[in-house]
């Protein structure tokens, strides 16, 4: 097959040929990798919440009050460099998580601000340390 040839055209697409559901499973990647007895746990420990574009979840140097798992929608983690300039060090989706490291006390290192509006389980910060605290699969 020539490398240049011309690509196939275009088909039209109606709203029949979409399908109804998701072709991702829909949830987060990071609990659903748990026990299910530990996963079963932050779901009970946790609420539902919603976040929309631009909402910020923690500033540089804040104490978060929380951990959130993101089930839909991204998060980036925003650095000032010290010359000034801001660059965004990573992102947040959903198979992970905020605050990894919320059980050892640390601040936030990088402002989180929401890219993509969406939702996820948001759980506290005390009950989720009680939480790895009493279950080591939560604590790695």
């Amino acid at each position: 097959m020539n490398a240049f040839a011309s690509p196939a055209p275009l088909r039209a697409v109606s709203g029949a040929d979409v399908p109804a559901k998701p072709v991702l499973d829909a949830g987060n990647v990071l609990l659903k990798a748990l026990p299910p007895k530990d996963r079963a746990a932050i779901i009970e420990a946790s609420h539902a919440f919603e976040f929309a574009l631009g909402d910020i979840l923690c500033e540089t140097g804040g104490r978060p009050e929380a951990m959130e798992f993101i089930e839909a929608g991204v998060i980036s983690a925003i650095i000032e460099m010290q010359n000034g300039q801001i660059v965004e060090s990573y992102m947040i989706g959903r198979e992970g998580a905020t605050h990894s490291t919320l059980r050892f006390g640390e601040p936030c290192h990088a402002r989180l601000v929401v890219q993509v509006a969406g939702h996820g389980r948001r759980i506290e910060a005390g009950r989720i340390r009680t939480l790895a605290a009493e279950r080591p699969a939560i604590a790695d």
